[in-house]
């Protein structure tokens, strides 16, 4: 089982815009309670660079006594079946436009859902809210849903006898990718992003990576808590090749899809981004050259 640490030394990035001034950085910065040591620094790109800590992974289990206070409350209004869900996606995004670094941003996601039975139907409600309160309103909003379901139900809802499970679940990956310091992950984009650029033909690469850390928590009234930890991304490379006299344009990308696996799908030894990153230029002469299709055929 993997604990990831306190991430340190992460940037965030904002594009300032001619004319933005001071005050707009400032209360961008404003809203940002998590920053824990911030640096201004403006490049020739116009680039802020904010670094900041925050944490990737929490502990996502609602507190026990809270847990049995809401499916409690369900079941005295008259739930036969309550269930609780807490979801929180940590995010990741950092752009490349050729060997610069357009943006890196990371964001939190958190919510909570009741879902129930009453009356044989399912009702449904969520919130962001942490308290106790939402979560109490969120079930009379259940309630309320299943009640004007359970009028078009014809067959009534029954759930699987089932036993209840104590249980924690992590994707397989061998690198965290949030314990990799960006400026490692960065220096690893732009060595991909060379690979093209190295070919003049190449004018301009945009390198695009999002990261998500999902976090999951499932209790429900048969006394089941399971706690989950899913890492997903997706990376790709585009290159374009623009001639200015002739106005001829085309680009392509690279064909990674989407992975539940960790920072070594990026390495050397995962996806082969190396290699069809070089292939790029020529497969775009090859696309440029190629015959048109003819109308009709």
């Amino acid at each position: 089982m993997k604990k990831a640490d306190l991430l340190a030394g992460h940037y965030l990035y904002f594009t300032l815009l001619p004319g933005c001034k001071s005050t707009v950085l400032n209360y961008i910065l404003s809203q940002y309670l998590f920053i824990v040591n911030t640096t201004a620094l403006l490049s020739q790109n116009a680039f802020c660079i904010i670094m900041f800590s925050m944490q990737d992974t929490v502990d996502i289990q609602i507190n026990e006594n809270v847990v049995e206070d809401i499916i409690g409350y369900a079941s005295k209004l008259g739930a036969s079946y309550c269930e609780i869900r807490r979801v929180r996606l940590t995010s990741q995004n950092i752009a490349l436009k050729n060997l610069s670094t357009e943006r890196a941003l990371d964001y939190v996601t958190e919510g909570y859902s009741i879902r129930l039975i009453y009356k044989d139907a399912w009702g449904f409600s969520a919130t962001t809210s942490t308290n106790k309160t939402a979560l109490k309103d969120c079930v009379d909003k259940a309630i309320q849903l299943a009640k004007l379901t359970s009028t078009l139900n014809k067959d009534p809802i029954y759930i699987a006898d089932e036993p209840s499970y104590k249980d924690h679940y992590e994707s397989d990956y061998s690198i965290d990718p949030f314990t990799v310091p960006i400026d490692e992950k960065i220096a690893r984009l732009k060595e991909i992003s060379d690979g093209a650029l190295s070919d003049k033909f190449i004018n301009y690469t945009d390198f695009d990576l999002k990261l998500v850390s999902e976090q999951t928590f499932f209790a429900n009234t048969s006394g089941s808590r399971i706690t989950q930890r899913r890492i997903r991304s997706q990376g790709q490379l585009t290159a374009t090749h623009y001639a200015a006299k002739s106005g001829q344009f085309e680009n392509m990308r690279t064909l990674a899809p989407p992975v539940g696996r960790g920072w070594e799908y990026y390495l050397p030894g995962g996806y082969d981004f190396d290699t069809e990153a070089k292939s790029l230029p020529d497969l775009i002469k090859e696309k440029l050259n190629s015959p048109s299709i003819k109308p009709g055929v």
